[in-house]
């Protein structure tokens, strides 16, 4: 069994604290930056993102849609709005053109 209170200990003895975290610290970084582009419409009334993490409108022009919340919508029996498709196209070209190929190059 790992023992959880001393888990990370060597690698933060061998990189110091920032280094064994970095991954940690920017993941959070990212979410609060999200966070603060979502709230700063209400906040600020300065409305760069409109909407919810399902589905958002990006300063008015660009859609993005969760693309799991979207076939669920369709599988139920819902009919998906164009901005909803446009949004799903949009977040799946970024993936595939973007994070796929850099994924399939570390094991190929």
């Amino acid at each position: 069994m790992v023992d959880l209170t001393t888990l990370g200990d060597d690698s933060i003895a061998a990189k110091g604290w920032i280094k064994a975290h970095k991954w940690l610290i920017l993941r959070r970084l990212s979410q609060l930056g999200i966070l603060a582009l979502f709230l700063a419409g209400p906040v600020f009334g300065v409305w760069i993102v409109k909407g919810n993490l399902a589905s958002s409108l990006t300063l008015d022009i660009l859609p993005l849609t969760d693309p799991h919340v979207l076939l669920q919508a369709v599988l139920s029996g819902v009919v998906p709005e164009t901005a909803a498709i446009i949004g799903v196209v949009l977040v799946l070209l970024f993936y595939f053109v973007l994070i796929v190929p850099k994924v399939l190059a570390v094991y190929f």
